[in-house]
């Protein structure tokens, strides 16, 4: 037998269906705008992953539909802080070591941040590209 909603659970239901429709939708615009995929994670923080960053043999296989793979920015938004996944000495955090220190520690610029990984990892992908 199919359960019986009441009208407050369709409603509910109704609202928790839209917003994983728009949510989804934001996270590709997200992607295919600025080049970043994003995860929303519970306690407020989110993910971040560049399309352009070579992922190798992370779980998601690269595929820019995928997952974020191994290699991403944790965002706090509440504290306005960033962190690197793998912690401080990953080889990811060892790539992006530079950028970080001269966009976060130097003028405290987040979005100069993405802004450098993004032009930075897409150089790298088109220059693989021509060889």
């Amino acid at each position: 037998a199919l359960p019986i909603f009441t009208e407050r659970e369709k409603r509910i239901l109704r609202l928790k269906q839209s917003w994983t429709a728009k949510s989804l939708e934001l996270r590709q615009a997200v992607a295919s705008i600025l080049g970043w995929k994003v995860e929303f994670a519970p306690n407020g923080k989110f993910k971040l992953s560049s399309i352009f960053y070579a992922q190798g043999d992370d779980e998601d296989g690269g595929d820019p539909a995928g997952g974020l793979g191994s290699n991403y920015l944790i965002f706090d938004g509440e504290k306005g802080t960033v962190q690197v996944s793998g912690g401080p000495d990953s080889e990811f955090a060892r790539d992006i070591k530079g950028l970080v220190k001269f966009w976060v520690e130097g003028r405290k610029e987040i979005p100069g941040l993405m802004a450098a990984c993004t032009l930075e990892f897409y150089e790298r992908t088109t220059r693989a590209m021509r060889m």
